[in-house]
């Protein structure tokens, strides 16, 4: 060092401005070098911070997924069994209550009509005919009802009894199966329900229709059918005007009788809604319907189709009516699922 500095005394003016020139020149490159350093980190932070975000669209493609399995319709090829829950018990909220009107008066609120479902179910044999009956509570009226079963279930009545719903089926299979049933009762309304009846006789081999109207000064609100020898198959079951209707066919030698009950509102006003949704159902595949009501009360539903019906049903957990067939025949047949919204 001593050597290189006191050689630097003898250097000329002109040496000494290169040797300034070149400090100068490391000085700059060194702090070039600093603030490469310093912006190829921060690029580094960047790029993490983005991929950290990024599976927020995996989770909204998760989102979609649902709302396509929640869609109508839904269809599957026949397979599966009902829960031990059936998982539709429950009442909707009560919808009465009062008010008062400022200043020195008050003004009661007229409490309005509110909807509960009533679910009963039994565990039925192996191939075994038997019914079950859901009673609405004392204080509301019994203004339509439904079934839920597995598809290997084969419905011969379903109608409006002693403020209840009845169902009467059969199992058909080896093992035991649970059949749940479902009582739409209404209270807050001022009428009263009456049911009126018509039936048919079909012969051998063939196919029946049979419809009953309400009488004059009431209005249809639901309906029903019993196949008194459990042997027809039900393919038509649903308002018609001012009435209810019937279809059947019968597979079996002899004839057999249809029924239809008519389920006739009166002492009050009431709307009724009806609203229809249509599919194709392929052949050995079971499909569902379902829809609710935009607005009064959902209080029945109903079906055409050669693909049997074995549930039709008031899902309270989505608030949907819902009705499943299942298509035995070899080929593919329409599905014509109605939804009825009373407003009493």
């Amino acid at each position: 060092m001593n050597v290189m500095f006191g050689s630097m005394k003898n250097w000329t003016s002109s040496q000494k401005r290169l040797l300034a020139i070149i400090l100068g020149g490391l000085v700059l490159i060194g702090l070039t070098w600093v603030v490469m350093r310093q912006t190829s980190s921060t690029t580094n932070t960047v790029a993490t911070d983005s991929e950290t975000v990024s599976p927020t669209a995996k989770k909204s493609g998760g989102d979609i997924a649902d709302e396509q399995d929640a869609s109508n319709p839904t269809g599957s090829p026949a397979s599966g069994s009902v829960d031990s829950t059936g998982g539709t018990t429950g009442s909707s909220s009560d919808n009465s209550g009062t008010g008062s009107s400022s200043g020195s008066g008050s003004t009661a609120v007229a409490s309005q009509p509110a909807l509960s479902t009533v679910t009963n179910s039994k565990n039925f044999g192996a191939v075994a005919f038997d019914s079950v009956t859901a009673t609405c509570p004392s204080g509301t009226i019994a203004v339509g009802g439904g079934f839920r079963a597995a598809e290997s279930t084969r419905f011969f009545a379903s109608y409006l009894t002693n403020n209840g719903w009845y169902v009467r089926a059969v199992n058909g299979t080896l093992s035991s199966s649970n059949v749940f049933v479902f009582a739409q009762c209404v209270d807050n309304v001022p009428g009263s329900i009456s049911v009126t009846t018509a039936t048919t006789t079909i012969a051998t081999t063939s196919n029946g229709t049979i419809n009953k109207d309400c009488p004059s000064g009431s209005t249809v609100v639901s309906g029903g059918f019993d196949n008194i020898q459990n042997e027809l198959a039900i393919t038509f079951s649903a308002k018609v005007d001012n009435g209810w209707r019937v279809n059947a066919e019968s597979e079996v030698l002899g004839d057999r009788t249809l029924k239809v009950l008519t389920n006739c509102y009166s002492g009050g006003s009431v709307s009724v809604v009806q609203t229809l949704l249509t599919d194709s159902v392929p052949t050995g595949w079971t499909w569902t319907k379902a829809k609710s009501c935009d607005s009064g009360l959902a209080i029945m539903g109903g079906f055409a189709s050669k693909a049997e019906a074995f549930s039709s049903y008031f899902n309270i957990n989505n608030s949907k009516w819902t009705t499943a067939v299942y298509n035995r025949t070899d080929d593919a047949v329409n599905l014509k699922a109605y939804f009825y919204c009373a407003t009493f």
